[in-house]
């Protein structure tokens, strides 16, 4: 009969020949299996039964189960290491310890969802990778890899979505998956939005991701983008063109950003705040900008019809009163009450005319008496016109005025401006000249 001490020799014996094969089988799979078996990442660890499974995902695991072969796994990847060569005996307390770990208990409880959520015959796989996933989100840890991950998790659940026993687990891990990536976008900058906006299309159009839950996080993306459009002090119109280009894509999402009257107004305010002589090209440009998005070029443009009549209106009073021989500096803005730019002449206000008659910002009226506010600055110039060419100079700039109204209000598109010799003419027989002043 083999004594007591022998046995004992001979169970020790054969629990390190049993630890020596699965160390030397977790080698030999290390290099078969390189990607963790439940985020799918690159993996240089392994379980005691010789499963690639990375420490993230280790560490969270919902059970101290190995994912694969449901053996019972050390708490941490830490642990396993430091185990020694004796995991078996004092590794298996370990494992029971684990399981009733008051911290894991707490973890598992603030999780953003349990494995009982998705029952068979949903894909324990796949809830098990959405577990970690969304563990790892909602811990701030925000691994880099975290966006991949999560759009990894909507692709695998498009796999499973046409099966109708799983529509329920389906649209609650839809939810989840939204709001985390949601989170995601909310720290992200326009241009990081506009490239991701083109991988949400196909699960926003399958249904696979919620817009209503993304809309609120690129809602403020965007209101972001227009504040910090305001600040610059270098192309806030470039800035701001791309706000409304990023917005024009997530509409193609059907996400309902923003209302057009947030843009048409800092665009108007962008307006007011620029140069004079940069006035009519800035303009120009906001229709350019605005041009893709109907909604948002008919607020703007009923915006600058109750503005840019009367501020016209307003510097007409304030060049007509400039002193001829004045050399004053460039204002920064239209609102200012310096003295007038030397730049800011007659072509300059038959270019202001004819876009507010071209657009019908103003009536025939209006631009009769808007042109009566130049005589003393059209006299200061002396502006004439064909018809006026050898009158004397009193009263004749009355005359000009009258004649430059009924030629914008009738044939705008005819009337031009030459250099050197200051023309302002149309083509008809009716001529308007301007000759430098003797």
């Amino acid at each position: 009969m083999m004594s007591l001490q022998n046995r004992r020799s001979l169970s020790h014996s054969t629990l390190r020949l049993d630890v020596e094969n699965r160390r030397s089988l977790s080698h030999t799979t290390l290099h078969l299996d390189v990607e963790c078996c439940v985020c799918l990442q690159p993996s240089s660890s392994y379980t005691p039964c010789g499963h690639s499974l990375c420490q993230d995902c280790w560490s969270h695991l919902p059970r101290a189960e190995c994912p694969l072969c449901r053996r019972l796994l050390p708490r941490s990847l830490s642990e396993w290491g430091a185990s020694g060569p004796e995991p078996v005996g004092s590794g298996l307390r370990l494992v029971r310890a684990a399981t009733r770990s008051p911290a894991r208990i707490s973890v598992a409880q603030t999780s953003y969802v349990g494995l009982e959520d998705f029952p068979p015959p949903f894909p324990q796989r796949l809830a098990l990778k959405l577990f970690l996933t969304l563990e790892k989100e909602k811990a701030q840890r925000k691994p880099s890899d975290g966006l991949q991950s999560l759009m990894s998790c909507v692709d695998s659940l498009a796999e499973v979505a046409s099966d109708s026993r799983q529509r329920q687990a389906t649209k609650k891990a839809s939810v989840l998956l939204s709001m985390a990536i949601s989170e995601r976008i909310k720290k992200m900058k326009m241009a990081e939005l506009a490239d991701f906006s083109v991988k949400l299309a196909k699960p926003i159009e399958e249904g696979w991701l919620d817009i209503t839950d993304l809309q609120p996080a690129m809602t403020a993306v965007v209101q972001n983008g227009i504040k910090a459009a305001m600040k610059s002090k270098l192309e806030p119109l470039w800035d701001l063109q791309a706000c409304v280009q990023l917005i024009l894509k997530l509409q193609e999402l059907d996400a309902e950003v923003l209302p057009s009257t947030v843009v048409a107004c800092p665009l108007l305010n962008l307006m007011k705040r620029g140069k004079l002589e940069r006035l009519k090209s800035n303009l120009d440009r906001a229709e350019r900008i605005l041009g893709a998005w109907p909604a948002a070029m008919s607020d703007f443009t009923l915006m600058l019809e109750a503005w840019l009549p009367a501020e016209l209106k307003r510097l007409a009073f304030q060049w007509s009163s400039a002193h001829q021989n004045m050399q004053p500096s460039s204002p920064s803005s239209p609102s200012s009450p310096g003295p007038v730019p030397c730049t800011w002449d007659m072509a300059w206000w038959l270019d202001m005319l004819l876009f507010v008659v071209q657009r019908s910002f103003v009536d025939r009226a209006s631009i009769r008496e808007l042109c009566d506010v130049l005589v003393p600055g059209l006299a200061r110039e002396g502006i004439r016109t064909e018809s006026t060419r050898d009158w004397p100079e009193e009263g004749t700039s009355a005359v000009v005025a009258r004649q430059l109204a009924a030629e914008l209000s009738e044939r705008p598109s005819e009337i031009q401006f030459m250099r050197p010799g200051l023309l302002l003419f149309r083509r008809a027989s009716s001529t308007i000249t301007a000759t430098a002043s003797q």
